[in-house]
């Protein structure tokens, strides 16, 4: 029961971080940038919001596709990026 409720709260964090700078962009609070904070190529698809904590919904990088699933990846483990 509480490994339920707590992948469940963990997907409602997610949903509000993603919501959150999403409403951000849309409001003109924050401009999301053309280049990959990581390795400053400009993606053709654009660069998409990493929360490395999702309680804090306005703190991401932006970062390309192949960067993100590194970081993805990175936090999963616990390592974080630098």
């Amino acid at each position: 029961m509480w490994a339920v409720m707590g992948r469940i709260s963990k997907v409602v964090g997610k949903r509000h971080a993603r919501d959150g700078i999403n409403n951000a962009i849309k409001a003109g609070q924050v401009k999301r940038p053309v280049w990959c904070q990581q390795c400053h190529t400009k993606p053709q698809a654009g660069t998409e919001a990493h929360h490395s904590k999702h309680d804090r919904a306005l703190r991401v990088r932006f970062l390309c596709k192949p960067c993100h699933v590194k970081a993805d990846k990175a936090h999963r483990r616990g390592k974080g990026i630098k």
